[in-house]
């Protein structure tokens, strides 16, 4: 799916749609400061992708990215938004809806990411992308 990183809807229904039907959330395991983590990753299990990690083209992606945000200079380089503003801000909510949906209680809690089935997952993120999509004045219809 081609889309224009400088339009918030075409940005938005992207990565809606790719994680709907991708159908599950992007998380995996790294070590941060000596210790391993479950998180949120932009290239995960059997090919997941995060909310940002489906605007970062294959080409880019590198594994050092894992554990910086979503907001960072170097992440934000890779996708190819055009500045710090509203295009950034979008990417960065709907990070926040998959990694909150990917987790039972909305935390980063490694206990609390093996309790999500995919289902509760896809459904959860659609209700939280649908939020997003208020707070940007954005036609929400591809997470309906």
């Amino acid at each position: 799916m081609t889309y224009d990183i400088t339009n918030p809807q075409s940005v938005f229904d992207h990565v809606v749609s790719s994680i709907i039907v991708q159908g599950k959330p992007s998380i995996g395991t790294i070590t941060r400061f000596g210790k391993i983590e479950v998180t949120c990753k932009y290239r995960g299990e059997n090919g997941a992708k995060c909310a940002a990690g489906h605007l970062i083209p294959d080409a880019k992606y590198t594994p050092e990215i894992e554990g910086l945000a979503s907001y960072t200079p170097q992440v934000q380089e890779l996708i190819g938004v055009p500045d710090s503003g509203p295009i950034a801000a979008l990417i960065n909510q709907l990070q926040g809806a998959h990694d909150r949906a990917a987790s039972e209680d909305g935390t980063m809690e490694a206990e609390s990411f093996a309790k999500v089935t995919p289902e509760q997952f896809v459904e959860s993120f659609k209700t939280k992308a649908q939020k997003v999509a208020v707070g940007f004045e954005l036609n929400a219809s591809v997470a309906q």
